[in-house]
C-alpha cells in the first residue's frame, strides 16, 4: 500500500512538471512586433540613394584669333634682300672677330625697302641687346662708284672717327621692337647695287660686314612709321 501511495504521488509530479514546461514552451515562443513588420512592408522607410549630379563637360574655349602683327613685324616681304657675309677689319694686321663685332657672318640679313623717296634697310637679325652700340651704314655702288655712302650711330655708340657719318637728321637708325632699321640717303631712283653694312671702331680702324643686293632685284614700298614705332 505504501508502494502504491509513492507511485501516485509521483505520478502527480510529472504531470505537474510537464505541464509547467508546455507553458514555458509557449512564452518562449514570441511573436513579430507589428511596429517593425509594418515598417518593413513600408517601401518609403527603406533608406533611399542620394541623387548623383551628372559631370558636366568643362566649357572649352572658343579658338582664338592671332593678333595682327604690327610694327617691324609687318613690313611686307621682299626679294631684294642679302646675308651680311663679306667681313672686314681695316686696322694694320686686324682680322673681323665675331666675338668683337657680337654676331658672326649669316647672322644678320640687310632687307630692302623704299619709302618717302629713299631707300631703307632693315638689319633683320640684329640684336643691339647682344652686341652693343654699333655704327651702321650703307651705300650703292653705281657706274660712277659708291654713292650716298652714310653711318649713323646707334644710341650710345662712338662712330665720331667715321668720315662718312651723315648730318641730315632724316638719316640713320630707327629702333623698333629691338628691330633696327635705317632711313639711307640713298634715292629711291638710283639703281645699282646696294650695301647694308655693320661696323664698330676698333683700335686701329674699322671692322665690318656687309651684304649686297642689286636694285633689279624689285624693291617693294614701306610705310616707314613702322619701323620707328
Amino acid at each position: 500500500m505504501k508502494r502504491l501511495l509513492v507511485l501516485l504521488a509521483l505520478g502527480v509530479f510529472l504531470f505537474a512538471a510537464c505541464g509547467d514546461s508546455e507553458d514555458d514552451g509557449d512564452d518562449a515562443t514570441s511573436t513579430p512586433d507589428a511596429t517593425a513588420t509594418e515598417a518593413a512592408a513600408d517601401p518609403t522607410s527603406a533608406p533611399t540613394e542620394e541623387a548623383t549630379e551628372e559631370p558636366t563637360a568643362a566649357p572649352t574655349d572658343a579658338p582664338t584669333e592671332e593678333p595682327a602683327a604690327d610694327g617691324p613685324d609687318a613690313r611686307p616681304a621682299t626679294t631684294a634682300s642679302a646675308a651680311l657675309t663679306q667681313s672686314y677689319n681695316s686696322a694694320a694686321g686686324g682680322s673681323f672677330d665675331p666675338a668683337v663685332m657680337g654676331f658672326d657672318a649669316n647672322d644678320v640679313e640687310a632687307q630692302w625697302y623704299q619709302a618717302d623717296g629713299f631707300y631703307v634697310v632693315v638689319y633683320a637679325g640684329l640684336d643691339l641687346d647682344a652686341t652693343g652700340p654699333l655704327c651702321p651704314g650703307n651705300s650703292i655702288q653705281t657706274a660712277a662708284g659708291f654713292e650716298f655712302v652714310s653711318n649713323a650711330p646707334t644710341e650710345g655708340a662712338d662712330c665720331s672717327s667715321f668720315p662718312t657719318i651723315s648730318s641730315d637728321p632724316d638719316v640713320g637708325p630707327l629702333v623698333c621692337q629691338g628691330v633696327v632699321s635705317y632711313r639711307t640717303a640713298i634715292p629711291a631712283t638710283t639703281e645699282g647695287v646696294l650695301y647694308g653694312t655693320i661696323e664698330r671702331p676698333v683700335e686701329g680702324g674699322i671692322m665690318g660686314i656687309t651684304g649686297v643686293t642689286p636694285t633689279s632685284a624689285g624693291v617693294p614700298e614701306i610705310d616707314i612709321s613702322l619701323l620707328g614705332c
